[in-house]
């Protein structure tokens, strides 16, 4: 045999042994789940959408609720709400997700995770799913009875009807620190989320009713808080000012 022909022999053989280990077809591979991974490098929120049809104009609409399953190949996830109502979402980079006060990639949903959705109609019967709040983590939540701490407060172990005074507002974490029942109570904690609502009642400062977010409240603000219970802490859902701190000077 050539030197020439032995070449092409061999290089055909090559050929056809690479064809044969590649994979045309099967189910998507599996994502590790978990919310290791963070966003490509750009900023959030966008306020745009993909070249794909996605409407702008679409009314918001908001659903709690768990996932059933994701499928991060195609940007896509099924959600059961708690309504008993099922529905198909899809997602790209700029949808946003939000776990712990960090984003996250929407990738990491997984079966069983409680989340807060806001999403848009595309058609179809689809949505597109534009900010995701992960209420339960389905790995990371242990369900566990004994009170978390922080900064040497701890935990609530009631969720709902929770008076004190404001003793610390760390924004950054999302925390509110305060002293149950007045000024010289036990320091617990509770957390909150841009979801929160915050009303101020009684107030020279601000009328009542009013709504202000929670990284408004200061030291010193009277306060009652009727949350749910987020693993082994406190989740604030709503939190009224009973009397400002800036009222009183």
């Amino acid at each position: 045999m050539s030197v020439r022909l032995l070449k092409t022999s061999l290089l055909a053989l090559g050929a056809m042994s690479l064809s044969a280990c590649v994979s045309l077809g099967g189910n998507y591979p599996s994502n590790g789940g978990g919310y290791g991974q963070n966003y490509p490098g750009q900023g959030y929120p966008d306020n745009r959408y993909p070249d794909n049809g996605y409407p702008t104009n679409a009314p918001l609409q908001t659903e709690n609720g768990t996932v059933e399953s994701n499928d991060p190949n195609n940007g896509r996830f099924r959600l059961r709400t708690t309504r008993g109502a099922y529905l198909e979402l899809v997602y790209d980079r700029y949808s946003r997700l939000i776990y712990q006060g960090q984003q996250a990639d929407p990738s990491g949903l997984e079966r069983g995770d409680g989340i807060r959705v806001q999403f848009r109609a595309i058609g179809d019967g689809r949505y597109y799913a534009q900010d995701i709040e992960v209420l339960r983590n389905v790995r990371g939540d242990t369900g566990s009875s004994l009170p978390g701490t922080y900064n040497g407060a701890r935990s609530p172990t009631v969720a709902n009807g929770i008076t004190g005074a404001v003793a610390r507002n760390n924004v950054q974490a999302k925390v509110l620190e305060y002293t149950r029942g007045g000024y010289t109570g036990t320091r617990e904690y509770v957390r909150y989320d841009p979801y929160t609502i915050v009303e101020y009642q009684g107030s020279r400062v601000a009328p009542s009713g009013q709504r202000y977010t929670a990284d408004q409240l200061e030291a010193g603000d009277m306060i009652r808080i009727d949350g749910r219970p987020m693993g082994n802490e406190v989740l604030a859902e709503r939190i009224i000012v009973t009397q400002s701190a800036q009222a009183r000077r």
